[in-house]
């Protein structure tokens, strides 16, 4: 009795020995579909039969005769008239065909020896080995490491805190559950080989789907201001962890036509620290407001001083409900170091204040001329269809119209329209400049935009003591001009002199030379009362100096060059035929940083540019 219980032990002793020695058991191979897997790695797929024999049918017999050999080792590529053979334990496991090559976009020999590796490499696996050495997940939430190794079937897996996590093994992985936030660690052991899994259950940085808000004006509302809409509500409004960022967005829009409403899907990644990451969808159902178009009643020209110095105050006005502003910024830095100029509404009231934007920000330029033509550009275009963004700010809170950081000799400019809808009576527009300082993420991303209301939704305002007068007299009323031009075929030129006549504040003794901000009306008329057809051309002059220019003709947005001293760009070509009348409509505004006055001739074409 005795000697069989010992001769038991022996031979279970010997075959356990076999076992634990890489290529000298039986394998443990198995078929999932057409592909095969050994010591559960895959290391080759079928895609083409071969002799009649269908991929999975193939698959199946190359496991099962892995399963019978006593030793796999070793793995050899030989080759053969319909391609390349792989031996396994000198017996024939699979024959990589022309056929199975093509399907692969490779070689026989190529792909053979690639099969071959694998199997080489599955042999070498320890009895257990996992694929990832930490995961992230969020309560409740399922994740399937997976597993591979000679005995990884029969593996032991454990969790060392199950209020955390939970953890079991699965068919080719070990999968763990998320219960609880914190940190734990799952064990996984098999035949003297131990592996661990740091396991980490955190809250989402935000839960998504979400759905979301925003008001636009327009007619239409352009694409732009519609993504921007879009932008500004999931980057300030998503709900989330605390100090969650949007990592990646990506969405399309279109213009919305006027009384429109249109729900838009985008795409999300979103982190936040202590949490795990999400990405998803977020919609944002964006309407279009039926809000009737106002005229600016002021101009408010923050432009004094131009050379800013240091830190301080700029500009301090109160914008009053449904009296909406333009407002011109343009300032110069010429201090030693950099300064972060910034431009915001205050809501002083007791309930939310529903603001109209139509923006126009410069990035910050060392050439003043193209600061001043790149803000007016973005005004002008959003201007044309009357397209804006409606911001809510909450009481006691602020929000950013303008935020840059100019290194010095910088200038920063920008035109906007500003109307408070509802809410209170009135609300604050200061402006201000601080020293330059390293910031946050946010700050960072809304100082390099021209929208920074999308990075820096509103925000509890800053103790600000009143200014003093001295830092809001440049304001101007009814900041608009109606010139004309009037030109005969054959008679004297036309023209107009755009800034030459300021306008004023009588109540409090200012002007405004050059007219900056101040915008144009200019109805054109040329006539051609000959027999013959004439060719006229209206043109740009840089009269006063260096200068760029911008125009809406017929409702075209044209953008000159900036132009030098007295040099001359040419608008439009115009044809009359004999008898012929011609109206034209244009508006323009004098540029910040420009050379004002400037002037526009309608004149008979150039010789020069007849020939052009």
């Amino acid at each position: 009795m005795n000697s069989t219980m010992g001769s038991r032990k022996f031979w279970t002793g010997l075959l356990l020995l076999t076992l634990l020695m890489p290529g000298a058991w039986a394998a443990l191979s198995r078929a999932d579909g057409a592909t095969v897997l050994l010591n559960e790695m895959p290391v080759f797929t079928l895609k083409s039969p071969y002799k009649g024999a269908a991929p999975v049918k193939r698959a199946a017999t190359a496991a099962t005769n892995l399963q019978k050999m006593a030793s796999v080792n070793p793995v050899e590529v030989k080759k053969h008239a319909d391609g390349h053979q792989i031996f396994a334990g000198g017996k024939l496991l699979v024959v990589v065909s022309a056929a199975e090559a093509k399907a692969y976009g490779s070689t026989t020999a190529a792909l053979a020896t690639a099969w071959a590796q694998k199997l080489r490499e599955a042999l070498a696996l320890p009895p257990v080995k996992v694929s990832r050495g930490s995961v992230d997940l969020t309560d409740g939430e399922v994740v399937v490491v997976t597993m591979m190794g000679s005995q990884a079937p029969q593996a032991d897996v454990q969790a060392a805190d199950e209020q955390i996590a939970t953890a079991q093994r699965v068919p080719g992985g070990v999968r763990i559950v998320g219960k609880g936030f914190g940190e734990t660690t799952v064990i996984v052991s098999a035949g003297g080989a131990v592996e661990s899994i740091g396991v980490r259950v955190m809250p989402l940085a935000a839960h998504l789907p979400q759905t979301l808000e925003a008001s636009v004006v327009g007619a239409p509302a352009t694409r732009e201001t519609v993504e921007s809409a879009i932008e500004g509500a999931i980057r300030t409004r998503l709900q989330g962890q605390r100090l969650m960022q949007i990592e990646k967005l990506t969405l399309q829009a279109a213009p919305l036509a006027e009384g429109g409403r249109q729900i838009y899907t985008a795409q999300v990644s979103v982190s936040a620290p202590q949490a795990k990451s999400a990405s998803g969808t977020v919609r944002v159902a964006v309407s279009n407001e039926r809000v009737a178009y106002r005229s600016e009643t002021e101009l408010w020209y923050s432009n004094d001083p131009e050379n800013v110095e240091g830190p301080g105050r700029l500009f301090y006005g109160v914008l009053q409900q449904d009296r909406p502003i333009r407002v011109l910024y343009h300032h110069l830095n010429v201090s030693y170091g950099g300064l972060a100029m910034r431009l915001e509404v205050v809501n002083t009231g007791d309930q939310p204040a529903r603001i109209l934007v139509i923006p126009g920000d410069s990035r910050p330029s060392p050439n003043p001329v193209f600061a001043g033509i790149e803000a007016a550009n973005q005004f002008v275009a959003g201007w044309m269809s009357r397209s804006g963004e409606i911001l809510t700010i909450p009481p006691g809170e602020a929000i950013p119209i303008s935020m840059r950081r100019l290194a010095p000799r910088e200038t920063t400019s920008g035109l906007c329209y500003l109307r408070l809808l509802s809410g209170p009576q009135q609300v604050v527009v200061r402006s201000e400049a601080t020293p330059s300082q390293l910031l946050d993420d946010a700050t960072a991303r809304a100082q390099a935009s021209s929208r920074p209301w999308l990075f820096m939704g509103p925000q509890k305002a800053r103790i600000w003591r009143e200014p003093q007068t001295d830092f809001s007299h440049l304001i101007f009323p009814n900041p608009f001009r109606k010139e004309s031009i009037d030109y005969q075929v054959g008679g004297r030129y036309g023209f107009v002199r755009i800034g030459q006549r300021p306008i004023g504040n009588d109540s409090l003794g200012t002007k405004l030379l050059g007219n900056f901000g101040v915008l144009y009306e200019i109805d054109i008329s040329a006539q051609n009362a000959t027999a013959a057809r004439a060719d006229i051309e209206l043109v740009f002059e840089a009269s006063a100096g260096y200068s760029g220019a911008l125009f809406v003709i017929d409702n075209e947005l044209v953008r000159t060059p900036l132009l030098q001293p007295k040099a001359e760009y040419l608008l439009r070509d115009i044809r009359l035929e004999a008898g012929q009348r011609r109206q034209i409509q244009m508006v323009t505004v004098p540029l910040s940083g420009s050379s004002y006055p400037a002037t526009l001739t309608l004149r008979p074409r150039t010789f020069a540019r007849q020939e052009r």
